[in-house]
């Protein structure tokens, strides 16, 4: 098996132990680095199938060609990339749809136009793409504030920035957003560190390592900015 120590950000070096081994191989397997493709190929036993149905990756891809048996179509759904929605056309017996609220491709708009029943307001509430933003503005009785507030998209921050008083400050914490991160800055006394070890970008690992007695090693487990790649510079 691979040390994976060798592929952690080098800031996080010394607090190896804390990481949980079995997390750490299904955040790799959702994360779409080529050094994920590397390790997974080398441990193939160490494969979360799931997170790869995830992940938008044209390795992916390749994975789940040579192992049909291990797609799952709901979770597929979930997949933003155009060869996800290539399968899933593909495979219109699996009951997929309601997952296409969360995907932001051209594919999964198509698919709930046509069939908006079953539209989850919460995955669109969370959805970064910019139908999906219309289909808020249009709706804006379904808006779904715990769930926006998550979103990283530049309309959800314009959005949260008018009602103030409905902004999740605990799931604001999850958002890698550089507008989050300045409304965050603006109020430390709301950052939930619990969410914020969840928060995938760079400014949210140097504000957990300058406080590394409120990080959630589990959450931070599950979080690919843990893993190290040439092309970040840190």
């Amino acid at each position: 098996m691979a040390d994976l120590k060798e592929y952690i950000n080098p800031m996080l070096y010394e607090h190896f132990n804390q990481f949980d081994l079995d997390t750490l191989w299904t955040t790799l397997s959702e994360s779409d680095c080529d050094i994920s493709y590397e390790l997974l190929l080398q441990n193939p036993d160490n494969i979360c199938w799931v997170s790869v149905c995830l992940n938008p990756a044209e390795w992916a891809l390749k994975l789940l060609e040579q192992n049909p048996d291990k797609v799952n179509y709901e979770c597929l759904a979930h997949n933003s990339s155009e060869w996800a929605g290539k399968m899933l056309l593909a495979n219109p017996r699996y009951s997929w749809w309601r997952g296409a609220s969360s995907s932001s491709s051209e594919f999964a708009l198509n698919c709930l136009k046509q069939r908006p029943e079953v539209i989850d307001w919460k995955l669109i509430s969370a959805n970064p793409s910019e139908w999906a933003g219309k289909l808020l503005e249009e709706n804006p009785e379904n808006i779904c504030w715990f769930w926006l507030a998550d979103n990283p998209s530049e309309w959800a921050g314009k959005l949260l920035l008018e009602n103030p008083h409905k902004i999740k400050w605990d799931w604001l914490s999850a958002n890698p957003s550089e507008w989050a991160r300045q409304l965050l800055e603006e109020n430390p006394g709301k950052i939930d560190w619990k969410l914020l070890s969840s928060n995938s970008s760079k400014w949210a690992l140097n504000l957990l390592l300058t406080n590394p007695g409120k990080i959630d090693w589990e959450l931070l487990s599950q979080n690919p900015v843990i893993f190290y790649q040439e092309s970040m510079l840190w």
